[in-house]
């Protein structure tokens, strides 16, 4: 008890003091305890507090009492996001340029990381001050009958809490190949890359192509490292496996070509040595043998996948179905843990994919809702139902089908493509990139959205809703956006797309007014007989006045524009295939 003695001594002394509960809180029951208190773990208390439950959120945190945890509710990627945001905004050239040593503007990196990642965390213990929810650092352990979870603080002590429910929400880390010697001294994952001490600017060497790696690579190479990718198949067809649609693959390579970041395809290390002077040479070799061919780089990082932690939780021992090969926690509905008789939920990362921050909250709240019965507990939580955004310097953001995907579900799909210099924010701001608006081509309803330049991460939820909402891109096309923004985007790919259309917007008031007149398809062989009776002079062709016989209870003015619309040849007058085409999109 002498750490919790410690602890609550520096509570009366006014020093800030994390994760420690007093014995007598953890001798009542809980409604819930919740493990884990990444993104889904900090939600799920929250939503619990909310509906008036008492609920404590245990992690095995490796900080002494009065140090803030900077990863305290932030997902996996925070340090990424922070480190791209101060890759942004900081100038290395200009640094350099004042004289200052690579060591100095490291430091000045570090501590503007630092402070993004106090900030969230400060927000997020606030967070659980208001809502009233305790916090325990201790290594949790579910008991066999799921009912109590064993929290072994750091000095050993073991306290047995009761509680009803248990959620796990313990996430991922990195997979580490045994081939690669980790060291997190030159040696990273994708996790321990935070502790990098030093600017690497002899080169970095960053081994994946998903969308970690490809941050990654952007980060470095705007502070102007030397970066090297080693993707162990083809680029494109890596990226497509993460969902890119290809025009943005084609544009995500071809910018990391032009900021002299080199894609090594069918490539993987093989060995790594380092030098007195810390240099590490990486011998490379490819998918089809041959000679390894060296590599000099100060640093390697392996983004080759997470997989869940699952494991040392206790959960095996009381009977929760894993997967053996993913380490997948197997859930039903409400995301209860399949083969434990209790109340025990998971969500997030553990539960596979799609390993999103923004999934696994949505999924944990569910969880809790589901595990209290409370209003909503039916609510669905897809897991092919969200956006996705990629952080990269510009951003990628995408939702929903490509046109090769709509193509293979048997949609008779298109694409509208606006460039970001088609709008007065993008030509002035940040000309780089596109978005695009894949649609079906029989009513223009959208099916998916995929942006690549500046904001993409932003925009993409406008994208969501418009595929979410069946809406098409007549509907886009009719839409006012304030001026001097990216979202005038949306309504330029709309128009791209409807030219591409043979009865496009400036048809949809014809075809409505002809299916109003009860003119369709099924009639076509009396349509025929019609026409050919009202062709006097037997030319194959009818003129407006003819038009109105055949259409009585369309009126001239439409008759006229679509004459005008279907003539392309100046006659004046229309065929009967021509009509016919016409009646058939109705």
């Amino acid at each position: 008890m002498a750490a919790a003695g410690s602890a609550l001594a520096a509570v009366r002394n006014k020093e800030s003091v994390y994760g420690v509960v007093a014995p007598e809180a953890l001798a009542k029951p809980y409604d819930v305890i919740i493990v884990g208190s990444g993104p889904a773990g900090v939600a799920a208390a929250e939503k619990a507090a909310f509906l008036g439950r008492r609920a404590l959120l245990v992690d095995d945190a490796p900080c002494a009492p009065n140090v803030l945890d900077l990863t305290f509710g932030a997902p996996t990627g925070l340090f990424s996001k922070a480190l791209r945001d101060t890759a942004k905004t900081l100038d290395v050239d200009v640094l350099m340029k004042m004289g200052l040593t690579d060591a100095v503007v490291w430091a000045q990196v570090q501590a503007s990381v630092s402070k993004l990642a106090t900030n969230n965390a400060k927000t997020q213990m606030a967070m659980l001050t208001e809502f009233k929810i305790d916090y325990l650092r201790a290594r949790a352990t579910l008991g066999v009958d799921g009912q109590h979870v064993t929290c072994t603080l750091k000095d050993c002590t073991e306290h047995q809490v009761a509680t009803t429910n248990v959620l796990l929400a313990t996430g991922s880390v990195p997979m580490r190949p045994r081939e690669v010697p980790f060291d997190d001294v030159r040696i990273f994952d994708s996790d321990s890359i935070a502790k990098l001490t030093f600017m690497p600017k002899r080169g970095v060497v960053i081994a994946g192509a998903g969308i970690i790696a490809i941050e990654y690579a952007k980060i470095f190479s705007k502070f102007h490292c030397a970066v090297t990718m080693l993707v162990r198949g083809e680029a494109r067809s890596s990226l497509s496996r993460i969902g890119l649609d290809p025009d943005i693959a084609k544009g995500l390579l071809d910018d990391l070509a032009d900021n002299g970041v080199n894609v090594l395809t069918n490539t993987s290390a093989s060995s790594f040595d380092v030098d007195v002077d810390g240099a590490m040479t990486v011998m490379l070799q490819g998918k089809d043998g041959g000679e390894p061919t060296p590599i000099v780089c100060d640093i390697f990082l392996a983004a080759m996948g997470r997989r869940p932690c699952s494991s040392g939780v206790g959960l095996a021992e009381a009977g929760g179905e894993i997967d053996a090969k993913s380490g997948v926690v197997k859930v039903g509905a409400g995301f209860k843990v399949e083969g434990v008789a209790s109340g025990v939920y998971a969500a997030g990362d553990v539960i596979g994919p799609p390993s999103l921050a923004s999934t696994g909250v949505e999924q944990a709240k569910a969880a809790i809702t589901a595990m209290f019965e409370e209003e909503g507990a039916e609510a669905t939580v897809g897991r092919d139902n969200f956006p996705v955004g990629v952080w990269t310097i510009p951003e990628i953001g995408y939702f929903g089908l490509t046109k090769e995907g709509a193509i293979k579900a048997g949609i008779d799909a298109e694409e509208g493509v606006a460039p970001y210099a088609a709008c007065l924010r993008g030509r002035v701001f940040a000309p780089q990139g596109f978005l695009k608006l894949v649609f079906d081509r029989a009513d223009g309803r959208i099916l998916g959205t995929h942006i690549f330049g500046s904001d993409a991460c932003e925009l993409i939820h406008f994208g969501m809703m418009l595929v979410s909402e069946k809406r098409s891109i007549f509907d886009v096309m009719s839409m006012l956006f304030t001026a001097v923004t990216f979202h005038e985007l949306f309504k330029f790919a709309a128009l791209n797309g409807n030219s591409k259309l043979q009865f496009g917007q400036q048809w949809r008031t014809i075809l409505k007014a002809l299916g109003a007149a009860g003119i369709k398809a099924d009639d076509m062989d009396s349509i025929r007989a019609k026409f050919n009776e009202l062709d006097a002079d037997q030319s194959g062709h009818l003129d407006a006045n003819e038009l109105r016989v055949l259409c009585p209870a369309v009126s001239i003015g439409t008759l006229s524009n679509m004459l005008r619309l279907a003539d392309e040849d100046g006659s004046g007058s229309i065929s009967f295939d021509e009509f016919a085409a016409i009646v058939q999109a109705i």
